[in-house]
């Protein structure tokens, strides 16, 4: 059936994603807002899984000690709040690109054993129910995941 969007305070929703990371990468995460907006409207359980997601691949593909940068800002065409992930890791491998966001897809230089190929390929279909989408940029600064989250609906 239809995604049930509420709005949410966009805050609040960095803030419980960032308490679902482990208590000593907590620190690593600096977070950053170029946007007044405060609400957008989404499914806050599945967007904080979608958040976390990025910010735990974050955390263990980028440098052990470099921070996390989690950005706010808008989009005025699409119309669209968007979350954006920034590490200084060398980002994923040319090979693993046109599976990333495939079930099982894992990048060789894990500092995390634990996780099983499943984060990216959640986080697309959660944006996907949302209408929007999870872009990928690779600089040589380090990796940005984007997460865009449409605010205009058709009815």
């Amino acid at each position: 059936g239809p995604l049930a969007r509420q709005d949410i305070d966009i805050d609040t929703l960095v803030s419980l994603a960032i308490a679902d990371i482990d208590p000593a990468s907590r620190e690593r995460i600096v977070r950053s807002r170029t946007t007044s907006t405060r609400t957008a409207s989404m499914h806050a359980g599945l967007m904080r899984l979608a958040l976390r997601n990025l910010l735990t691949n974050a955390l263990a593909y980028g440098p052990p000690d470099g921070p996390v940068t989690v950005q706010i800002s808008d989009s005025d065409d699409p119309l669209a709040l968007l979350i954006e992930v920034i590490d200084g890791g060398p980002g994923f491998p040319p090979e693993l690109a046109p599976r990333l966001f495939t079930r099982g897809a894992r990048g060789d230089h894990v500092n995390n054993p634990r996780g099983h190929g499943l984060g990216l390929y959640i986080t697309q279909r959660i944006l996907q129910m949302h209408g929007g989408e999870v872009r990928v940029r690779q600089e040589p600064s380090g990796l940005t995941m984007q997460l865009v989250v449409p605010q205009a609906f058709d009815d």
